[in-house]
């Protein structure tokens, strides 16, 4: 990040509603320009948290800071803050042109330079044409976007957005999260985006942060999040992966590992250098388990580790995915899911024995702790 003030800088932030500990400990920043999105289930503190940078919730304890300016203490509309609400709250009394020139009105800004900057917000969002119409004279994305409008035209430091999309329908909401990509990159405005959408926040996040009761436990870029989650929460929040209980052991002289679990060897792993703390947990993403077909294959390839047979198979249009019941324990199965387009050549069939495929880089280990 270098000496650059961050847009959004929050110190040891901690609140209670009682006896209830809603946000522990927080520390985060958001720098000029980039999307942060703070995801995690109901309750998790993400909302409240939001809440708290925009002046609606007082902290218990710990500093926030926009702009390079703590702003503890300030009202929200001295935060120059812009936000953005799943209800829109629009006035259905104002016209489109009133709504977004609403903000700018309380900041007694002149009514030269509130036409100027009301007519560049709703270019910004292709909703000039439409700036005499009122609210119940558009759709639910229009409105939306006259949402975001008058959350942009103040020209904030940071804009807020709490669940954004999740009025919507997935079409409209899968068009509308492009085009908020597409603005946000174009204006450069540095964005706080609260979500529990997992695919909303890969598609729309320079960072994403992961919360659990109240605290949060990565921050990191999508991929980093997706692929090398530092918990066990966050692995199986981010969906359904694969979790094998057990440990990884070297195969002496061999150049493989096994993976060990409640019986037998699950099965070798063909790896370079792999450490991992005894009794850890070992994470395989599906997207990165493939299958090669049992029927009259002979030896499996180098790379195949695991053989089992198919128990169940899902089709779920971009892709397949398939629960594998591995040889050696009855009880440990393993997912793969399968790009459409691989999966409607030659595939595996129910109930059909497998070889179950995967690269050592797919091997992710997690602390122990994460299993608290």
């Amino acid at each position: 990040m270098g000496t650059e003030t961050p847009a959004v800088n929050a110190a040891g932030i901690n609140k209670h509603f009682g006896a209830f500990h809603a946000v522990r400990d927080l520390d985060f920043q958001v720098r000029k320009g980039e999307i942060v999105s703070l995801l995690g289930p109901s309750g998790c503190g993400k909302t409240t948290m939001l809440r708290m940078l925009a002046g609606f919730v007082t902290p218990t304890s710990g500093t926030i800071a926009i702009a390079g300016k703590v702003v503890n203490g300030v009202p929200p509309h001295r935060r120059h803050v812009g936000m953005m609400f799943q209800s829109y709250a629009l006035f259905p009394h104002m016209s489109v042109g009133e709504n977004v020139a609403f903000g700018l009105r309380m900041r007694s800004v002149p009514k030269a330079e509130i036409k100027l900057r009301v007519e560049e917000a709703l270019r910004a969002v292709r909703l000039a044409d439409r700036i005499d119409s009122y609210p119940r004279q558009l759709s639910g994305g229009q409105q939306q976007r006259v949402a975001l409008a008058r959350a942009l035209v103040i020209k904030p430091d940071v804009l807020l957005l709490d669940e954004p999309f999740g009025a919507l329908d997935r079409e409209l909401r899968q068009h509308l999260q492009a085009e908020m990509k597409r603005l946000q990159r174009q204006l450069g405005i540095s964005t706080l985006l609260v979500t529990h959408d997992q695919e909303e926040v890969l598609l729309l996040s320079d960072r994403i942060a992961v919360m659990h009761k109240g605290r949060m436990d990565q921050i990191a870029a999508p991929e980093e999040i997706f692929e090398r989650p530092a918990t066990r929460f966050v692995a199986e929040f981010m969906g359904g992966t694969n979790i094998f209980e057990g440990r990884v052991e070297q195969q002496g002289g061999t150049g493989l590992f096994r993976i060990a679990g409640s019986g037998d060897a699950i099965g070798l792993l063909a790896c370079g250098p792999f450490s991992q703390a005894a009794g850890a947990p070992v994470m395989i993403r599906p997207e990165r388990v493939t299958l090669v077909a049992n029927r009259d294959r002979g030896t499996p390839p180098a790379a195949a580790i695991m053989s089992g047979r198919v128990t169940e198979m899902n089709y779920l249009g971009s892709s397949t995915e398939y629960r594998v019941a591995l040889d050696g324990d009855d009880e440990v199965e393993i997912v793969s899911r399968i790009p459409g387009l691989q999966a409607s050549g030659e595939r595996p069939r129910l109930d059909e024995p497998v070889f179950v495929c995967f690269d050592s880089a797919a091997v992710h280990s997690l602390p122990v702790s994460s299993q608290l």
